[in-house]
């Protein structure tokens, strides 16, 4: 429950409703970012959104100023904040309803949720970043038909190699293997 704490100049200011006044004696005294937090917090409770994010910002709880930012509908910005305090689930998300398509598969990587960044790749056309994030989940057999609708018979090859003998796919990915072993001259 505690607003602040060393500075008696801004007390009177701050029991009388006046936020603004308790924060400049705040700031003239070195806490800025409590003087921040104080001015966020009293912008939020009346609505002023815009002022509410920016002093969060200054105080450095990016958390809330995303949270702001995403109301506001300024996905971009939200997501930017969301992955700055290590919260990729949310900055996936919020690049996503941005079109940032791209970021936000790098951002569901990050955060271990294969499948949407794999939408993500595969909507944003960045084949690399698609088979890649199959692969990574696993989905080798898929990573590899993606690369040898593309033409890349040795990415193929790679994807194809990590399926194993138990894998229910196996019996496919070793006639696809063979195949492109064939069509590289390795008869052998």
């Amino acid at each position: 429950q505690l607003v602040f704490a060393g500075c008696p100049q801004a007390v009177e200011p701050y029991l009388n409703g006046d936020v603004a006044s308790a924060a400049r004696a705040l700031e003239r005294d070195g806490q800025t970012q409590i003087a921040n937090r104080l001015l966020a917090r009293f912008h939020q409770e009346r609505g002023q959104l815009e002022s509410a994010a920016r002093h969060y910002e200054l105080a450095g709880e990016n958390a809330a100023a995303a949270e702001i930012h995403q109301t506001l509908g300024r996905y971009e910005k939200a997501a930017r904040l969301f992955e700055a305090v290590g919260d990729d689930e949310h900055a996936g998300e919020m690049f996503r309803i941005a079109g940032e398509l791209l970021r936000a598969g790098e951002a569901y990587a990050r955060a271990d949720d294969y499948n949407s960044a794999i939408e993500c790749f595969e909507r944003a056309g960045d084949v690399t970043r698609w088979i890649e994030a199959l692969s990574k989940h696993g989905r080798h057999l898929q990573a590899a038909q993606v690369a040898l609708e593309r033409g890349d018979r040795s990415l193929a090859i790679q994807c194809l190699h990590r399926i194993a003998v138990s894998d229910a796919d196996y019996a496919t990915a070793v006639i696809h293997l063979a195949d492109a072993y064939q069509q590289e001259g390795h008869l052998d």
